[in-house]
C-alpha cells in the first residue's frame, strides 16, 4: 500500500434518474431487466469499485448506465490524477476508450453507405489511393472490414511515444500493410489495421480529415462536446499508472494518432451516455433506425451456435437478452460499451488501472449484467462418448510474419470425462460439458452469469475452438499435449 492508498476511495459526481417499474421495456419477461434491482444499482456499483480502489486494482473509473432508453446514472470513482489530487468527474474527466472508438468509425462508414457514397460489396481498393496486394484469390470488400474478416495478420506496431512520430492515415496504412494470411470472409480475426482502413475510406470519400468528419457528423449531433481525437488530450484526461516498488507511478503517455479510427477517441462518462441513449432510441440524428438495427445484426460467426460479429459491434450474447457492444484496451485504460436493445439498456465502463488490467473491467461488467439480467447455468452433460481434442490451440489473431508467442496459446487439458481445463498466460479456467463439443465455464463465474461457453469445431484437417465471450477471434489446434514449440502454425 502506498501513500496514496487512503485517498483512492473517492467518489466523483453522479446523476441519477428515477425509473418506474411500469415501463413496458422493463417487464420481467425472459431476457428483460430485473426492475426490482434498478434502484439499488448505484450502491451495488459503488461497492464493487470501493473494493477495487482499496486494493489498487483501479486508480480511476467511470460507470454510466442507461435504462429504458433514459440516463439512469453516471459516476466517477477514484482519481484522474493522483499527483494533483483531482478526482474523476463523470462529466469532465476524459478516459481513453481505445477500441470503443471503432463504434464511431463504423457509424461514420455506415452513414456514407446509407448516403449511397460507399458500397459494402465493392473492393476496398475502389476508395483507396494505394493498392491492397492481390496475394489472395479474392479482393477484400468493404463489408469485410465491418466484421473483421478481411484476412489480415495482426499488426502490433500501432502506438508511438510522441507527436514526432505521427503520420497521416494514408501514409501509415501504406507503410504498415500487414500480410494477407487468409481469404477474405473465411473467418473473423480482429484487425486494428482493418478498422483504420475503414476510417481512411471515410476520409477519402467525404474529402475531409477523419476526425473532423466524425466530430461534425457523429459527436456534435449527439452533444458529445467533450469527446476528442486530439493527442495529447489535455489537462482533463485521466492519467495511467503502474506499480513500482509498492507505489503508483504515472506511465508515459501512449499515442494512437496513427491508428486514430481504431483507437484514438477520448470521452467522458456523460458523453458516452449520450451515445448510448441515441443508439437505444433509434439513432437520433446520426443514422436511420433501420440502419442502426442492421448494425446490430450478426453478419458472421466463427462457430455455429456461438455469438459472432455484427457491423462493427461484437455480439456478446445472441439472445435472452441479445447483447452487442465493443471493448477497448490499451496499456493503462480498459473500457467497454454494452447495449441490450430489447430492454433499451446500456452500460459504459472505463478504468485507469493499477495492479491489474482487463480483469477489473470484466468483473464490473459481468457483475452488473448478471445482476440485472440473471442467466441460468446450462444443464451439465455428464455422460458422453466424445473425447475433446486436447493440446495447444493458438489464436488466429497474431503476427504471422514473426515466430508465434506461447503467451498467445490456450492449452486444453482433461480433468475428468465431462470436465476440461484451459490454461493461458492470463488464467486457468475449468469448463464442464453441456452438449456435443460444447462446454460452459465454471471457475470465476458469478451466480446469474453471464456464462462463457467453449466450443470445439472445424474438422479433422483443421480443428478449432471458440469462446462465446470472444467472438472476435478463434483458436486453432497446433500440437498435442506438451509438444508445442515456438515454431509452427
Amino acid at each position: 500500500m502506498n501513500k496514496f492508498a487512503g485517498r483512492l476511495v473517492c467518489f466523483g459526481l453522479m446523476a441519477v434518474t428515477a425509473l418506474t417499474a411500469s415501463s413496458p421495456a422493463m417487464s420481467q419477461e425472459a431476457g428483460s431487466m430485473r426492475t426490482d434491482r434498478i434502484a439499488g444499482l448505484p450502491d451495488f456499483v459503488d461497492g464493487i469499485l470501493a473494493q477495487q480502489l482499496a486494493q489498487e486494482e483501479v486508480v480511476g473509473a467511470v460507470v454510466a448506465v442507461v435504462a429504458d432508453g433514459k440516463p439512469l446514472f453516471s459516476r466517477g470513482y477514484g482519481f484522474a490524477d493522483i499527483e494533483r489530487g483531482i478526482p474523476v468527474d463523470a462529466n469532465q474527466t476524459l478516459f481513453r476508450v481505445a477500441s470503443v472508438t471503432k463504434l464511431f468509425t463504423f457509424t461514420a462508414l455506415m452513414q456514407l453507405v446509407d448516403a449511397g457514397k460507399v458500397d459494402l460489396d465493392a473492393p476496398v481498393d475502389r476508395y483507396l489511393d494505394f493498392p491492397i496486394p492481390a496475394t489472395r484469390a479474392h479482393p477484400i470488400l468493404v463489408k469485410h472490414l465491418l466484421d473483421h474478416s478481411a484476412g489480415f495478420e495482426d499488426n502490433e506496431d500501432i502506438a508511438v511515444d510522441g507527436p514526432s512520430k505521427f503520420q497521416e492515415l494514408g501514409t501509415w496504412l501504406r507503410t504498415h500493410l500487414p500480410a494477407r494470411v487468409r481469404e477474405p470472409g473465411a473467418e473473423i480475426s480482429y484487425s486494428n489495421y482493418g478498422a483504420t482502413l475503414a476510417g481512411y475510406i471515410v476520409q477519402r470519400v467525404c474529402g475531409e480529415a477523419f476526425s473532423s468528419y466524425v466530430d461534425r457528423h457523429v459527436l456534435r449531433p449527439l452533444g458529445m462536446s467533450s469527446s476528442t481525437f486530439s493527442e495529447p488530450v489535455g489537462p482533463n484526461v485521466a492519467v495511467g499508472y503502474k506499480h513500482v516498488d509498492g507505489r503508483l507511478i504515472a506511465n508515459p503517455y501512449e499515442y494512437y494518432h496513427n491508428v486514430m479510427p481504431a483507437g484514438g477517441l477520448s470521452s467522458t462518462g456523460e458523453d458516452m451516455m449520450r451515445f448510448m441513449v441515441a443508439e437505444l432510441n433509434g439513432g437520433a440524428s446520426i443514422l436511420p433506425a433501420a440502419v442502426l438495427k442492421e448494425m446490430w445484426e450478426t453478419r458472421r460467426a466463427n462457430a455455429a451456435g456461438l455469438p459472432g460479429l455484427a457491423a462493427g459491434f461484437l455480439v456478446y450474447k445472441s439472445e435472452a437478452p441479445r447483447i452487442v457492444g465493443h471493448g477497448g484496451d490499451i496499456r493503462d485504460f480498459h473500457s467497454i460499451v454494452m447495449l441490450i436493445p430489447e430492454a433499451k439498456f446500456g452500460l459504459f465502463v472505463s478504468l485507469s488501472t493499477g495492479k491489474v488490467n482487463i480483469d477489473a473491467r470484466t468483473d464490473i461488467q459481468t457483475a452488473i449484467i448478471g445482476r440485472l439480467f440473471p442467466a441460468v447455468a446450462s444443464k451439465r452433460l455428464l455422460v458422453s462418448s466424445e473425447k475433446p481434442l486436447l493440446g495447444t490451440y493458438r489464436t488466429n489473431r497474431r503476427n504471422y510474419s514473426a515466430p508465434p508467442s506461447p503467451k498467445q496459446d490456450l492449452i486444453v487439458e482433461a480433468v475428468d470425462d465431462s470436465t476440461i481445463r484451459t490454461r493461458s498466460s492470463r488464467a486457468t479456467i475449468i469448463w464442464e460439458r453441456i452438449g456435443p463439443d460444447l462446454y460452459e465455464q465454471v471457475s470465476g463465474t458469478r451466480p446469474g452469469g453471464p456464462y462463457n461457453q467453449l466450443k470445439f469445431h472445424g474438422d479433422a484437417a483443421d480443428p478449432k475452438l471458440s469462446l462465446s465471450q470472444s467472438p472476435h477471434i478463434l483458436y486453432r489446434y497446433v500440437a498435442p499435449p506438451a509438444t508445442v514449440t515456438s515454431e509452427g502454425n
